[in-house]
């Protein structure tokens, strides 16, 4: 095996576990996570997320390794503000590298 096949590997393995790891560990079944995604307009019958989810992990690891390669090392799941009203604006996610590079630009000035 080559190197980029480990670390690919690596993501897609990890990027299965992170979805079954949380899912467990909020106690969400499949149907009450197909539930909540009809929330976001996704309608999925369960086995049909169930299938999305293993064919879709590869994509998911993709973004792991982007945000590996950009040093991201925590990230903040931006939230749509129709369904979050006291959140922050959509599409704003801070990573905590990011954060400090704002603290240290501010401190700066």
């Amino acid at each position: 095996m080559t190197k980029a096949t480990d670390v690919r590997d690596f993501y897609e393995a990890r990027a299965k576990e992170l979805i079954k790891e949380l899912r467990e560990e909020r106690g969400i079944l499949y149907a009450d996570l197909a539930e909540k995604l009809a929330g976001y307009g996704i309608a999925r019958t369960e086995q049909a997320l169930i299938n999305r989810i293993n064919r879709e992990h590869k994509k998911f690891a993709f973004a792991l390794m982007v945000l590996d390669a950009l040093g991201a090392e925590y990230l903040e799941i931006p939230k749509p503000k129709e369904l979050y009203p006291d959140s922050h604006k959509p599409g704003e996610a801070l990573t905590r590298v990011g954060a400090l590079r704002r603290i240290q630009k501010l401190a700066k000035k």
